[in-house]
């Protein structure tokens, strides 16, 4: 089971589905992204207005943005699992191609920012106007920014 980002508030029927169908000793392997895209020397006017946008846009569909947070906690209120494991990593998103990241890490970060890339155009319904879509494109692009997008992995067996 993989996610888009974002796993909506259905996560827990969705997990409770799982859980009824997986064989005992099959894998549950979620993955998805923690608290948007961020950057220590700010994002820039582009970056900031679509995450706002899509996180607006999220709550106003009563999603939850951080619900991968509380993966873990279900899994484990389950009773159904066992080695319930996580790794939390930050994936180079402006900086994908430095030669100092790992390379499945920088891998993930430049399909992350493919994918960000690829979304902008099908967004304009939700308000990103092309003055939004140049400046993420530039923005991304800055070798002086350091944007990063924490991901999340979540993988246990059933008992």
């Amino acid at each position: 089971m993989s996610s888009t980002h974002g796993l909506s508030l259905c996560i827990v029927h969705i997990l409770c589905e799982t859980i009824t169908l997986l064989k005992s000793g099959g894998w549950l392997i979620i993955n998805d992204v923690r608290n948007g895209l961020r950057d220590p020397n700010g994002l820039g006017p582009g970056n900031d207005a679509l995450w706002r946008i899509i996180l607006d846009n999220m709550r106003s569909k009563q999603m939850d943005p951080y619900i991968v947070s509380k993966v873990q906690g279900i899994l484990e209120a389950s009773k159904e699992f066992e080695g319930i494991n996580t790794q939390h990593f930050a994936a180079p998103v402006s900086k994908w191609n430095d030669p100092q990241t790992d390379y499945r890490t920088r891998r993930v970060g430049f399909a992350i920012r493919s994918s960000i890339l690829r979304a902008l155009h099908t967004m304009t319904n939700l308000g990103v106007t092309p003055q939004i879509m140049q400046d993420v494109r530039k923005e991304m692009d800055e070798s002086w920014r350091n944007m990063v997008m924490d991901v999340s992995l979540i993988w246990a067996r059933k008992r």
